[in-house]
């Protein structure tokens, strides 16, 4: 029978591991949560301030704001048609603890649509299918 010190230490030893991997998949999920709301954020932003202002080229607009805020426009996809403008983007980024689980990378994807119907600014998620 193990005494009680070399119990405690067995203890010690597996809970760590354990505490360590759940710290870091809150970690890595807390972050993904953040960039997901900030990619969405600002593109609602952007799409308010191109659809309140008679800009020439909106989807031209639209990628020179992303730039400047420093978001990725790699795979920005920007259409104005009907009065409609529809914004689609997806940006990936490494994942810091997540390379423990095999993900070396999460995806964030911003799919919008705003139109003006009222005189009021109406921003939607489009849903895929």
């Amino acid at each position: 029978m193990l005494n009680k010190k070399k119990s405690n230490g067995y203890i010690f030893f597996i809970l760590i591991p354990i505490f360590m991997l759940i710290a870091s998949f809150i970690y890595d999920n807390a972050v993904k949560v953040g960039i997901e709301k900030k990619y969405h954020n600002d593109s609602e932003n952007i799409i308010k301030e191109v659809l309140t202002n008679s800009y020439p080229n909106k989807e031209e607009i639209v990628k020179n704001f992303y730039e400047d805020k420093n978001l990725e426009i790699e795979q920005l996809n920007v259409t104005y048609k009907n009065d409609i403008l529809y914004v689609y983007n997806v940006h990936a980024y490494y994942a810091f603890f997540g390379r423990i689980f095999g993900i070396n990378k999460y995806r964030t994807e911003v799919n919008l649509k705003g139109y003006i119907k009222n005189n009021e600014i109406i921003i939607e998620d489009v849903k895929e299918g």
